[in-house]
């Protein structure tokens, strides 16, 4: 607004006028206009199928929350079962390690146990959880992708047993959550474990991981009050005595010995083959003297979970489903076909967590920001047009964009993913650009010239076509490096480069046809 006047004040030289010959382009186009002109409802009645079969492509393309990323980072979980011993973990490490280093295209393999973000120590002191991840080469230096390379390594992963790998955060769309609650804990858990067998009969299903703890044993202590209230002893004193023996004191408490540079703690507790006979007879002191804790207490095996989650109030299993082929919407498409899904017991609830969760919510978000846009949008073209039906035509460019964006997606074999409906969205502000250069060239040629509205639409056309062209083609040309892929993890911005191309070819090319009809329709309707 400010310097390019000025640049071109001082820079653009004047030239004598000429009369310059109509291109060949120029006239077919101008004469395709007038016959649409002529014919303005089989125009827009053409238009409307195009608008429909290309909302018939969402119906095909498929969903997905994220695009699968092509980074150099391969990462899976590791989890041990309760009763693994230090030696069971470090065998199940080194062959994990072993069956995977040699994968064509990984360069590094970092093994870990234990994480930071959970309770990873069971009762008996060993690691139940860790990580594998695998370093990549380059993506042009590796003659497979990240997705084909996972499931290598995930097949590989799978033969070892004593420990469930599951895909962790390298893929965003590689994990489909389930959460199944209810508040018929046996029933869960046998619906959990038959929706486990079932899904992974499904082509394009990894490794199916539970946050379901089977029951394991314990050894429990029920104090009897009245008989321990005879000998003059509390629970406190009981409980005192069991986490003496088996844990030891805290460590505020425990004796030390004193080194030159450091002192050394003393816990002293029962050997860690303690059987159950000697826990009973476990000496406490009473009033009259020791006591054996059988004589005050019961002691037993019990099986009890480990840990009890729950989720909106209801005990609940997780199930992590990973993806090895496929999307996030085909793959839950597919669960809640099967057949098991359908005769799911009223007991017990589905629902929605995770990626698949985002993704839901994603679309909701989308559908209430195209319609705050196009709001948004009408409303300043109400106050720039002085007119309510005028930024109706300036709109219609809208769905025009959405039938070539979705096309492009189609096309290339993308999802309707986060960076393709943010591409979308980029197109609402860029392709009402070319309508209001038409109709206000039209506007200014009936109210200040004096044409006709069909030589004022005409004279738009050929004055504004050349302008609209050009600056689409600059759009897409600025689009292209990202649509190509130039650059080491394309997975985000193909699609949206994608949308974005799509969209402007087909709105720059139906708008300079469908637009001048629209504007002399509805100038039609008002004048009627």
């Amino acid at each position: 607004r400010l310097v390019t006047p000025i640049l071109a004040a001082y820079l653009l030289k004047p030239v004598q006028l000429k009369i310059t010959k109509v291109s060949r382009l120029m006239t077919s186009y101008l004469k395709l206009v007038s016959w649409c002109l002529i014919n303005r409802w089989k125009t827009i009645f053409a238009t409307l199928l195009l608008f429909i079969a290309s909302l018939l492509l969402v119906l095909l393309l498929p969903t997905t929350f994220f695009p699968s990323e092509d980074d150099n980072e391969i990462n899976f979980n590791v989890k041990f079962t309760q009763n693994s011993s230090s030696q069971d973990i470090s065998r199940i490490m080194h062959e994990a390690y072993n069956l995977t280093r040699q994968t064509p295209g990984v360069t590094k393999v970092y093994a870990a146990l234990g994480t930071a973000d959970r309770v990873n120590v069971s009762n008996t002191g060993n690691l139940l959880y860790g990580g594998m991840n695998y370093y990549l080469q380059d993506r042009h230096l590796r003659s497979q992708s990240k997705a084909e390379l996972e499931k290598i390594i995930a097949s590989r992963l799978m033969s070892i047993s004593g420990a469930k790998f599951s895909l962790w955060g390298s893929n965003r769309s590689g994990q489909y959550t389930m959460v199944l609650s209810s508040d018929n804990t046996l029933l869960l858990q046998r619906f959990a474990e038959q929706a486990e067998r079932e899904i992974q009969k499904l082509p394009g299903i990894g490794n199916i991981s539970s946050d379901f703890d089977r029951a394991k044993p314990l050894i429990a202590i029920t104090p009897d009050t009245n008989q321990a209230a005879l000998f003059g002893i509390t629970p406190y004193d009981i409980g005192r005595l069991i986490q003496l023996t088996t844990a030891g004191d805290y460590a505020a408490k425990l004796p030390k010995i004193n080194l030159a540079d450091r002192q050394v703690p003393l816990r002293l507790k029962l050997a860690d083959d303690t059987t159950l006979e000697s826990l009973k007879n476990l000496k406490i002191k009473g009033k009259d003297g020791l006591i054996p804790l059988i004589n005050i207490a019961k002691v037993g095996w019990v099986t009890e979970l480990n840990q009890i989650i729950h989720y909106d109030k209801g005990r609940s299993i997780t199930l992590k489903i990973g993806i090895t082929d496929g999307n996030l919407g085909d793959i839950d498409k597919q669960i809640n076909t099967l057949s098991f899904m359908q005769r799911m017991p009223s007991a017990i609830h589905k629902r929605a967590a995770g990626n698949i969760e985002q993704m839901q919510s994603m679309q909701q978000g989308f559908v209430a920001a195209i319609l705050g846009g196009i709001a948004a949008v009408y409303l300043l073209l109400v106050i720039l047009f002085n007119n309510f039906k005028q930024p109706l035509t300036i709109l219609a460019a809208l769905p025009l964009a959405a039938s070539g964006a979705l096309g492009m997606l189609a096309i290339f074999g993308f999802s309707i993913s986060m960076p393709a409906l943010i591409g979308i969205l980029m197109l609402m502000g860029i392709v009402t650009k070319n309508s209001i250069l038409l109709v206000d060239y039209a506007i200014i040629a009936i109210d200040q010239h004096k044409l006709t509205r069909s030589e004022a639409l005409l004279q738009a056309c050929s004055k504004r076509s050349r302008p609209i062209i050009m600056t689409t083609v600059a759009m897409i040309a600025g689009m292209l490096p990202l649509a190509l892929g130039f650059s080491s993890d394309s997975s985000f911005n193909q699609p949206m480069a994608v949308t974005v191309i799509g969209g402007l070819i087909t709105s720059t090319l139906l708008s300079l046809i469908v637009i001048p009809v629209i504007f002399d329709l509805l100038a039609s309707i008002k004048s009627k």
